[in-house]
This record gives structure tokens, sequence and C-alpha cells, in this order.
């Protein structure tokens, strides 16, 4: 019975913020029901799968700072770091921890910018009104694209 009341409120609930195409939302609730998602979720995939990372991914990047994790891909280390003294791999180690980091925030910078349009987005005043600057959107594409480049390089280590 609490079951039943608690899907009940929820689907009420989510109805109530949707448009009101009763045939449409019966079928994305079964959809959601036997699936776990909608076709509704798979028409945006981008904003989806970015909306599901960003918390996640900054989330990832305070617990990694907190517990002082240390764990850095083996690519940002230097290629001789198994031949060095125990303080120089240390500092290799802090070398290589500050550039995950800045990994880290290319790659949130990016999902910040899919997931919020106006995330970063510079305007010049003109006559006519305020328009973007495209000078400043072609450098904020180039970051963008950049990040999700480190987010695809990088994204098997993700982990700690």
């Amino acid at each position: 019975m609490w079951l039943t009341i608690i899907i009940g409120t929820a689907f009420f609930i989510w109805f109530v913020h949707q448009e009101y195409n009763i045939p449409r939302h019966i079928t994305y609730c079964r959809q959601w029901l036997k699936r776990g998602f909608s076709d509704r979720q798979t028409w945006d995939m981008d904003h989806t799968f970015t909306k599901f990372m960003l918390p996640r991914l900054e989330r990832f990047k305070e617990i990694w700072i907190q517990y002082d994790v240390g764990g850095v891909p083996c690519e940002l280390l230097s290629p001789n770091h198994h031949k060095m003294s125990e303080k120089e791999q240390n500092k290799d180690i802090n070398r290589a921890s500050k550039v995950w980091l800045k990994i880290i925030d290319k790659m949130i910078y990016a999902l910040h910018c899919i997931v919020d349009e106006e995330y970063d987005v510079k305007y010049i005043d003109t006559e006519d009104g305020q328009r973007y600057d495209s000078k400043y959107i072609k450098k904020r594409y180039k970051k963008v694209q950049d990040g999700l480049d480190m987010l695809s390089k990088y994204f098997m280590h993700l982990w700690w």
C-alpha cells in the first residue's frame, strides 16, 4: 500500500511539471518502469550524461584532495620515475598531482559549459543591445573541446 502511495505521489509531482500529453506520459512511465529510463531521456543525451557526470566529477575532485588519494595516471609521471630516489619520486608525484588537478578542472569546466550554455559567456555592449563576444566564444569552445578530450583520454583513470 505504501509503495502505491509513494509511486502515485511521485507520478503526480512528475506529471504536474510536464506537458499535458497523457498518452505519451503513460508510455514514458511504462518505459521507465520496464527499463529504468524512458525514450525521452535519449533525446538530449549530451545534457543527460553531463548532468549525471558533473556533480560526481566535482565530488571526485573533493575526495581526491581531501583524503590525499594521490593516485595519478602513470603517463603524467616522468618516464624515468621508477629509477628516481624516493625523494625525487615524491617530487614527481606532487608535480603530476598538480597537473592531474588541472586536467580535472578542465573536465569540470567543459561539463559546466554543456549543462549551462550561459556559463562563462561574455557579452559586448553594442548600440543594438548586447551580443556574444564571438572571439571569446571561440576560445570558450576550444576550452570545452579540450576538456572533453581530456575526459575521453583519462576516462579510465577516474577512480580512487
